[in-house]
């Protein structure tokens, strides 16, 4: 196999040489694992008609191009682009075992009805698929095949139950959404027109309808509420769902949840018995700036269906993302603090300024900048003295970050400042340059 590396676009992303001389590629696609399917043939490059086109077809192209095989996916043309130039097979029906597509059964070269709109393209996948769900058991489902991130279609409860088992989630009353926005997209949407029984513990274990026939045409997710999400649950209670962007919330930012239910639609007399100290309207919980003491607060809601049931949903534990609260600590009895900023040290001391943060997401890292520097978040001061230690010294904190949230690291600072003095009281001490610089320099 030659890969040609770098090449733009992935053009020529991947080339091998088949055993009757033919070379098969992969182009416009966004990694040499995925694009569309282009065979050389007759001293040009050709297209391949996507008719009748399931798993087997992937697995027998993934195999020829040096992938594993069992990973393979069919999706639609519009992921990668249309082709151009002549259109060589069509009807491609495969049993797996082929080496080649024109090993496979086929209406013969260049004998086809299809257009490039038509055009194979597909993805292989070398190692185990990763999910990611928007909230613990909720929202819209990403999945991660070689290093892209994709939003599936769960165009039913079958496939919504294999996923919610895939993800260790309760599943066996999962349902898909599609009338709450579950925040926004990541990467591209797999158009792949997946087909699960239910019972598979991996959603690429699940068979592909067969490419542009009418089970095809009711799978492959036109609309945009085929890409909500999906629910996951053992039993049909009502449920909450966050409305505005990505979860867990952020500080400061305004946010409403919504009581739903997929299986009741008619339902009335919303009320909200645990609110966290939102405003309740009907079915909506708003809560205006929300704030780090929300983390953990808990919400719930009631309704009535139309039938006189009371539906319940579970507790909703509300996770917030909030930025480092930092504290500092001084360790020699013979420091003194001044001002709440700014601590004094006797000459020939040695003290420890220890800073801490607590923060969702934990800390990551938390440094310090100033004369003496420190990735430890232990500034020491040794045999203090005024030449070498007096001045602003700033702790950073940054959080780690979660699921490739583009909304993290958070980061925030906190300022002091050491003055140095041969012998020293509280009640003589003359600050006024350091404050005057700390004034100048940060908003105290």
């Amino acid at each position: 196999m030659n890969s040609c590396g770098h090449c733009a676009c992935f053009m020529c992303a991947v080339l091998i040489t088949g055993i009757i001389g033919q070379s098969q590629r992969l182009v416009d696609g966004t990694s040499r694992y995925n694009g569309r399917v282009e065979i050389f043939y007759n001293k040009t490059w050709n297209t391949v008609c996507n008719d009748r086109m399931d798993k087997k077809e992937a697995q027998v192209i993934c195999k020829m191009l040096g992938f594993n095989s069992s990973r393979a996916l069919v999706v639609r043309t519009e992921m990668y682009k249309e082709g151009s130039g002549p259109i060589l097979l069509d009807e491609v029906q495969c049993q797996g075992s082929e080496t080649s597509l024109t090993q496979c059964q086929h209406d013969g070269f260049y004998k086809h009805d299809c257009y490039h709109y038509e055009d194979l393209a597909i993805i292989c996948s070398r190692q185990p698929e990763r999910l990611h769900l928007a909230t613990l058991d909720r929202g819209r489902v990403q999945i991660l095949l070689e290093g892209e991130w994709y939003t599936v279609c769960i165009p039913d409860v079958h496939i919504a139950r294999v996923l919610c088992r895939q993800l260790g989630q309760p599943s066996a009353a999962a349902v898909p959404l599609k009338t709450i926005s579950s925040g926004p997209y990541v990467g591209t949407k797999l158009m792949s027109g997946l087909k699960c029984n239910g019972q598979e513990n991996s959603i690429i274990d699940c068979d592909q309808t067969t490419f542009n026939n009418e089970e095809w045409r009711s799978k492959i997710c036109t609309s945009d509420s085929d890409y909500s999400g999906v629910l996951c649950v053992d039993s049909p209670p009502l449920f909450i769902l966050v409305n505005e962007g990505r979860y867990p919330v952020m500080e400061r930012t305004n946010v409403t949840l919504t009581c739903m239910s997929e299986l009741w639609p008619n339902v009335a007399n919303y009320t909200w018995p645990e609110t966290a100290g939102a405003v309740a309207i009907e079915n909506d919980l708003i809560i205006e700036n929300v704030k780090r003491t929300h983390n953990g607060e808990q919400v719930q809601c009631l309704a009535v269906s139309s039938d006189g049931v009371i539906l319940s949903s579970d507790t909703f534990t509300l996770q917030v993302y909030y930025y480092p609260i930092i504290t500092i600590q001084m360790s020699s009895t013979r420091s003194a603090i001044v001002f709440a900023h700014i601590y004094q040290v006797r000459k020939g001391q040695n003290t420890t300024f220890s800073c801490d943060a607590v923060s969702n997401p934990l800390p990551a890292s938390i440094t310090w900048s100033g004369r003496v520097n420190s990735t430890t978040g232990q500034l020491r001061i040794i045999a203090a003295e005024a030449g070498r230690h007096n001045g602003v010294y700033t702790c950073t904190v940054v959080t780690k970050t979660v699921d490739d949230d583009e909304r993290l690291p958070l980061k925030a600072s906190r300022r002091l400042i050491i003055d140095v003095k041969d012998n020293w009281t509280k009640a003589n001490t003359d600050l006024s340059h350091f404050t005057k610089t700390c004034r100048d320099t940060f908003p105290w």
